[in-house]
């Protein structure tokens, strides 16, 4: 049996620590070099990839998952694809709720990106979608503009 000092131990945890933070880096990286020139099928493949990594390594419950789900959600908008997008952009919402709050800015962020792909989404529509989605995006610049007051309040 061989022995492993808790010292040891602890400096392979870090290690492993480190070597997930810098694969993350990297993923991102990738992402943000295919969404940079307009290569968004990449993009996306690189985000559900990282997506995948950051729940098998890291967990759901974290601020980190629910910015992999917010990049899924961009990529899909700039694929078309309206529906996966704000299931993505839905559930990031909720992880960072979950998380860090309504406050925070990365849920402001997130709200915002909902409500430009609202926008996004009624251009493209037209007819009841268009109106439906019209005032789906209206309610998200007034939510938005209330979660970014109030996150601004927080930090005086």
């Amino acid at each position: 049996m061989e022995y492993s000092s808790p010292k040891a131990k602890k400096n392979m945890f870090v290690e492993d620590k480190d070597k997930e933070q810098k694969e993350i880096l990297n993923m991102s990286k990738d992402i943000h070099k295919f969404y940079s020139v307009g290569n968004y099928q990449e993009a996306l493949v690189s985000a559900q990839k990282l997506e995948i990594y950051i729940e098998q390594t890291v967990g759901k419950d974290n601020a980190v998952y629910a910015s992999c789900l917010n990049n899924v959600a961009l990529m899909h908008k700039m694929l078309g694809n309206f529906e996966q997008s704000i299931d993505k952009y839905v559930d990031a919402l909720q992880k960072y709720e979950d998380m860090i709050g309504k406050s925070h800015v990365s849920y402001a962020r997130t709200l915002a990106n909902l409500g430009v792909l609202c926008k996004s989404f009624a251009e493209a529509r037209k007819g009841i979608n268009h109106y439906n989605s019209g005032c789906l995006s209206n309610f998200v610049i007034f939510e938005i503009r209330h979660r970014t007051n109030a996150a601004f309040r927080a930090s005086k």
